[in-house]
């Protein structure tokens, strides 16, 4: 087989296969959320902290100043086990900006979870994207609470 014909077909095969995954990627998006459905079952026995930090701690951070905002969950009363963490960020207008997703083990029923929002070069900086931010925590499919921090100038 000559080189461009294998060129040719290594090029639609690796066209497939990011074709096959967006089209998993978008069926998975297509799949209710629990705000949707508005359930919130988390034992009553587990409790979450949840903290925006740089330098110090906070709920407010300077789009000019702030290099990177680090998003701490800690969790207290956890089922020992595998557990799966999506943080969803989304901006002032309800938009999502970005969301994380962390699986961790829970052996003493408690574990702490750090994410890193990039803020200085990132679109944040950039676009000036001030205003009210809301982080929902979800821990195993379900939206365990929501947190808000802002952005100002």
């Amino acid at each position: 087989m000559d080189a461009s014909i294998r060129s040719t077909l290594s090029r639609l095969a690796a066209l497939t296969g990011a074709v096959l995954l967006l089209a998993s990627g978008l069926a998975a998006a297509k799949k209710p959320t629990l705000e949707d459905t508005g359930r919130q079952s988390i034992r009553p026995s587990t409790r979450l902290a949840v903290t925006f930090c740089e330098v110090s701690c906070s709920t407010s951070f300077s789009v000019r100043k702030t290099r990177d905002v680090f998003i701490r969950t800690n969790w207290f009363g956890l089922k020992a086990g595998a557990h799966e963490q999506k943080t969803v960020l989304t901006l002032p207008d309800g938009s999502v900006y970005q969301s994380f997703t962390a699986k961790f083990t829970s052996l003493k029923k408690g574990a702490t979870v750090e994410h890193v929002l990039p803020v200085a070069g990132s679109w944040i900086h950039q676009r000036g994207l001030k205003g009210e931010w809301k982080a929902s925590i979800y821990l195993d499919g379900e939206l365990a609470r929501t947190a808000t921090l802002k952005f100002t100038e």
